[in-house]
């Protein structure tokens, strides 16, 4: 009986159906196939992409197994080339083998070239280390708004001179225009995923065919200064940061004293409210109520700079810290986080005087103090930008993510699920 069901298996592997007339058999047969398939698929997967070292492995394998199949030398070849031909599913995903092989081996050299294009995109960026190169940098970001921070730091290292980016998707669906034929592609950090390709506007051309074609002129003009230069912060900004704090674990707590005092982070146990959920917090900032909000803005940056640049211990996810503190001086410190207030002031045009005191530490030597992390800190100037959103969704900060509690108790009331665009 066995035997029979073998070879009625073989028989119509070797007729070419697909799998679906399989369904139709015994157990035996129909779990023989869905193992064959299975084995087959994680030889692709494992990185046997040519269909000559895929046969050759799939071989080894039937013969392993040749007493439960019972096939000769030629029956295992002819299976294995039907094995590439038939199709299996990944998730929602279907293909051939074959086609899995294909797109794998794609993928792979798309990571292989992204992962060289990123080692020396960054090798650009440690290049930044003269204050000249450095201080054009700052103004690049502050001024590139319409980029997150680190994606416009990403763009300036790879063309200084850029005015306006945007992925070939939306130059087609915003101003009917594509890249051209020699367009340079630019990487930039992708939600979701791990890079994504942004086109200047001088290497875009009008869609063949576009009545009345937007020109470069337009454009420009239509986007210049999204912000206005006020000096003051908008109640909409600030009130955002104040609230996104409590996602991060992160209390405030205001006290009068004099103006020469801004504000400190410390860390400290307390309580944090997010959205009618209550939770353990980590670090307490103490914020002058005696001077004015946009003054306390570019303070909270400040401080949230010393944090999201672990200048702090972390606190404990069970035997794990949040992060791995990083041991720096106090000028380094101070560097780092007024770099982040910096940069989020002058992209909101919040008055600060952070330019100051950048201008005499980078004037002393030229350079940028030595252990400064410049990844490091355009990372953190994303992360406050992100606090600046409305719509900011706690899963996507720290607390969801460390804090087991805190993230059942979360789900419990508010259970839609989404994914994070956070940049560590």
């Amino acid at each position: 009986m066995r035997e029979g069901v073998r070879r009625t298996a073989w028989s119509i592997l070797r007729s070419g159906r697909i799998i679906d007339e399989l369904k139709n058999m015994i157990n035996l047969s129909d779990q023989l196939i869905k193992n064959l398939l299975q084995r087959a698929y994680s030889y692709v997967d494992g990185g046997a992409f040519e269909v000559e070292e895929w046969t050759a492995k799939m071989i080894k394998y039937l013969e392993a197994y040749n007493d439960l199949l019972g096939l000769s030398k030629q029956d295992a070849y002819e299976l294995a080339e039907e094995l590439w031909r038939l199709p299996y599913k990944v998730g929602d995903v279907g293909h051939s083998i074959g086609r899995w092989a294909l797109l794998k081996k794609e993928q792979t050299a798309f990571q292989t070239e992204m992962r060289n294009s990123i080692d020396r995109l960054f090798k650009a960026i440690e290049d930044y280390r003269s204050s000249r190169f450095f201080l054009e940098l700052l103004k690049f970001c502050a001024n590139f708004k319409l980029l997150a921070p680190y994606n416009a730091m990403m763009v300036r290292t790879q063309m200084p001179e850029a005015r306006y980016v945007l992925t070939e998707k939306n130059w087609r669906e915003m101003y009917k225009r594509r890249p051209k034929r020699n367009a340079r592609p630019l990487i930039i950090l992708r939600k979701f995923g791990p890079v994504d390709y942004v086109f200047e506007i001088g290497d875009t051309e009008p869609i063949p065919g576009v009545l009345f074609p937007t020109t470069e002129e337009d454009i420009l003009a239509s986007i210049a200064d999204p912000y206005a230069t006020t000096g003051v912060v908008s109640k909409e900004l600030y009130e955002n940061l104040i609230q996104s704090l409590a996602y991060y674990g992160i209390d405030l707590d205001y006290f009068r004293v004099g103006s020469s005092f801004a504000a400190e982070i410390r860390k400290a146990p307390c309580k944090v409210m997010v959205k009618g959920v209550e939770a353990n917090g980590h670090f307490v900032i103490s914020l002058n109520n005696s001077v004015n909000d946009s003054t306390n803005f570019a303070s909270i940056c400040h401080e949230l700079g010393h944090f999201f640049c672990y200048h702090l211990t972390a606190p404990k996810k069970g035997n794990e810290d949040w992060w791995k503190w990083r041991k720096l001086t106090w000028e380094q410190k101070e560097f780092e986080a007024e770099i982040v207030s910096y940069i989020i002031c002058e992209r909101y045009g919040v008055g600060n005087k952070s330019w100051e005191y950048l201008s005499h530490v980078l004037g002393k030597n030229g350079v940028i103090p030595d252990g400064i992390s410049i990844d490091r800190v355009f990372k953190a100037a994303n992360e406050v930008e992100r606090m600046l959103k409305d719509d900011l969704d706690p899963r996507s900060c720290y607390l969801y993510f460390n804090d087991a509690t805190f993230k059942k108790q979360y789900d419990s009331r508010y259970p839609k699920q989404i994914n994070s665009d956070r940049i560590e």
